[in-house]
């Protein structure tokens, strides 16, 4: 998330973009707030989504996939 960029900036760590070499702390930090913005946003409209999903009915998930040997597979590995 965005504090994170912001902590590593605000504690004097020098980083360096790849794709953006030149870029200052304005700009690092302009760029993380709207990174974090999008992920909400993504979140919040796949969450609505599968709700509304949902609530016509529809299943969201198909454990008829989950075999006896899958399920014991799955088991075992935990």
């Amino acid at each position: 998330n965005a504090s994170f960029i912001l902590a590593l900036r605000d504690s004097g760590v020098d980083f360096v973009c790849c794709d953006m070499p030149d870029a200052n702390t304005l700009t690092v930090g302009l760029f993380a707030v709207l990174a974090q913005h999008e992920r909400e946003t993504i979140s919040k409209c796949t969450k609505d989504a599968l709700a509304a999903k949902k609530a016509r009915g529809a299943q969201l998930s198909s454990p008829q996939n989950f075999t006896t040997a899958v399920i014991a597979q799955g088991q075992a590995a935990m």
